[in-house]
């Protein structure tokens, strides 16, 4: 995966599948190998070099049918195609303990949900749709967005949910938000807020149903510094459903290959 920016992203078009020809971007490992363009990367679009037209011509004539491998996605045993590996909490944790390291990886991990906070999960959120940020009640029928500096006559409600998930190594406390929550919790942020007022008993039932559940999640671990202290901190990239067939054949070639069998 290549990552524009700015007018270099606004400008392209990859419609008519273009050859490209980059230099000096920056080639990174997060969560597979991608690369992002910088401000001294130099991008030029169908190139004329005999290198171009030879690429070219083999994506016209039945390279564009090939099936290839995606490197910016690590591939696990079963799980292909979901991408990354598999660790343990107590092992992500160890692998990035050390402060003055830069980390910024993604794993998979078999987790349950043990405990979901229902308290303060809900926040008007500025309604345009490239924005997330809370809005402040003007108390005049409008609410206003200090990242956009607008005022709307609406909001939307979205989710930022406490919640603590564990494996059988250790456990994480871990801020889950909109899409994510709504996933773990069964129910969007709008039905939620109406629950919540409507309906209390079933608002605080939707909280209790969700502990206890399975999922194979994607986490990054990122370590971040405030105030002259660093702190690893994780996010959910994905939460997924658990097929039991597929995380069984997950384990079994983790065991043949643990044993040599593989």
């Amino acid at each position: 995966q290549l990552t524009l920016w700015e007018s270099v992203a606004e400008r392209f078009d990859g419609s008519q599948h273009p050859v490209l020809a980059v230099k000096g971007a920056k080639l990174t490992d997060f969560c597979g190998r991608s690369l992002s363009m910088l401000y001294s990367s130099s991008l030029q679009i169908d190139p004329d070099i005999k290198e171009a037209h030879k690429l070219k011509n083999w994506y016209e004539n039945g390279g564009n049918a090939v099936t290839t491998i995606n490197l910016s996605k690590k591939r696990d045993g079963a799980f292909r195609g979901v991408g990354y590996n598999f660790k343990t909490f107590f092992e992500a944790k160890m692998e990035n303990q050390d402060c003055k390291k830069k980390v910024n990886s993604c794993f998979l991990n078999k987790a349950t949900i043990i405990l979901m906070l229902r308290e303060n999960v809900l926040y008007t959120a500025c309604p345009s749709e490239n924005c997330n940020k809370k809005v402040h009640n003007l108390d005049n029928g409008l609410y206003k967005c200090e990242k956009c500096n607008c005022e709307y006559d609406k909001f939307k409600w979205r989710l930022m949910v406490q919640t603590n998930i564990a494996d059988f190594t250790d456990s994480l406390s871990i801020t889950v938000f909109q899409e994510h929550a709504e996933t773990l919790l069964q129910v969007s942020a709008e039905k939620l807020s109406s629950m919540k007022d409507d309906n209390p008993r079933e608002f605080q039932k939707i909280f209790e149903a969700s502990s206890f559940k399975n999922y194979i999640f994607k986490f990054r671990a990122r370590m971040e510094t405030f105030k002259d202290e660093s702190h690893l901190k994780h996010a959910i990239v994905e939460c997924l459903k658990l097929d039991p067939k597929k995380y069984n054949h997950h384990l079994i070639s983790e065991i043949k290959q643990m044993s040599g069998l593989a």
